[in-house]
């Protein structure tokens, strides 16, 4: 590997205008209702991601920030900046070309997940098993498509790919192929660099799942709070962001996860007895159970095409995990970096912010849910406006009265909705236009939610 750190990897090499060699990595009244608030008090089974014993989402939209050269260098500085007791954000890009420790030891591991959208493109790294390479690289291209789409044999890694990928490709359940490393990284100037080199061989339209995991032990037990702002901050800030970037976000994979759900999350981290069930379909899922004995982490899903934003959750995961009592994280691209253990939990989805809409609007989401069969977690998930986001320290009070301007905002657009049924049963044409008013707020309070 050259001498090039984090930053300048991802600034430089890796962010030339989105090319084949970069990571390219988004009316009428209501009822009276005060929309300022004070706070408020299975999966399927699939292939393990790799882990220490070897081998075993997507955000719609385009990446939508500032130049892409650079862009991580300003992100240093300004890091640097605003957090002078941590020496090493002083723009040092040698910091994430060594492993990093989790607190009461243990390595971080970090791997990868590819969802490859050309099957053109999984010809370049694999070949059937029943062929050789050369066999293989003599056929029409035509006829390569032929035996991928089949599915009939294994799909095996080719002599001249890198050996950091999957022996064998994965065929997911709606015929798409899947590549993941063959091992974990220790370190993300490794994990971005095999990114790197994977979407600039297997294109740009696929998507990438980040894992990082850890050991839990009983140091971890003791930083629970911190722990669950850590899953809860994160989850947040690529859930708003994912929202914003999709009006119609209709995803019976990725949700958000709930305020109870994170409750509980944290009394078994707390406890010691992690959760059996592995919230993995979320924006950022909580896993367990996958990555060794042992061991535990998080899986981003929604962030695998923005190359900034990927880079700077991933960056803040790790250094939470790294000193949970005393990390400075930075989610969001605005505003100043702070402590993790200031951070405090406060509101999010869940049964309160849904009981916060007005009774008619509870009655009519139920009905379009029912309509969309979207179920209660989507249901949830549309009073993502009515969660008190305006409470929350970070914000200035000008982001918090744009929140409680924006929540009005939402609920005019409901009223309007609902009206436009004209007091029918709601079809499942009218998710559709309740997803967009919520994908509509988000976008709206961008800037007070950059701050998070």
């Amino acid at each position: 590997m050259s001498g090039l750190g984090f930053a300048d990897r991802l600034g430089r090499a890796g962010c030339r205008g989105g090319g084949r060699g970069g990571l390219s990595l988004l009316f009428l009244v209501v009822p009276a209702i005060s929309c300022a608030m004070t706070e408020p008090a299975g999966e399927r089974e699939e292939e393990r991601p790799p882990d220490s014993r070897g081998a075993s989402g997507e955000l719609p939209g385009k990446f939508d920030g500032v130049g892409c050269a650079g862009g991580l260098e300003r992100f240093f500085a300004r890091y640097a900046r605003s957090s002078g007791a941590v020496d090493d954000l002083a723009g040092s890009s040698g910091i994430w070309s060594v492993p990093r420790t989790s607190v009461g030891g243990g390595e971080i591991q970090m791997s990868w997940e590819f969802e490859v959208m050309s099957q053109e493109n999984v010809a370049e790294w694999y070949r059937p098993a029943s062929m050789s390479t050369d066999d293989w690289a003599s056929l029409p291209r035509w006829r390569q498509m032929g035996v991928l789409r089949r599915g009939t044999e294994d799909i095996v890694r080719r002599e001249d790919a890198p050996e950091w990928i999957r022996a064998v490709l994965k065929r997911e359940m709606a015929g798409a192929y899947e590549t993941t490393s063959a091992s974990y990284v220790s370190t993300l100037d490794e994990l971005y660099e095999q990114a790197k080199t994977v979407q600039s061989a297997m294109g740009q339209d696929g998507g990438f799942h980040f894992h990082v995991s850890f050991p839990w032990n009983e140091t971890m037990n003791a930083n629970a709070r911190s722990m669950r702002a850590l899953l809860q901050r994160g989850e947040e800030y690529t859930t708003l962001r994912w929202l914003s970037a999709n009006r119609n976000w209709d995803n019976a994979v990725i949700a958000p996860i709930r305020l109870e759900t994170l409750d509980d999350i944290e009394r078994a981290m707390a406890s010691g007895e992690l959760l059996n069930s592995s919230h993995k379909y979320t924006t950022i899922g909580w896993r367990i159970g996958v990555y060794g004995p042992g061991r535990v982490g998080f899986e981003l899903r929604s962030i695998n095409q923005d190359v900034d934003d990927a880079a700077r959750i991933l960056e803040s995961l790790v250094r939470g995990v790294e000193d949970p009592g005393a990390a400075v994280i930075k989610f969001g691209s605005e505003g100043a970096a702070y402590r993790l253990a200031e951070a405090g939990v406060g509101d999010w989805i869940g049964a309160g912010s849904f009981a916060r809409l007005p009774e008619d609007v509870q009655a009519f989401f139920r009905g379009a849910s029912a309509a969309a069969r979207s179920g209660a977690t989507d249901l949830e998930a549309w009073s993502l406006p009515m969660v008190a986001l305006e409470t929350r320290p970070q914000l200035s009070a000008e982001a918090a009265s744009l929140v409680v301007a924006e929540r009005r905002n939402f609920l005019e657009a409901v009223a309007g909705i609902i009206a436009g049924f004209g007091g029918t049963a709601p079809t499942p044409e009218a998710a559709k236009l309740i997803r967009a008013a919520v994908s509509d707020f988000c976008r709206a309070t961008r800037p007070a939610w950059e701050y998070l």
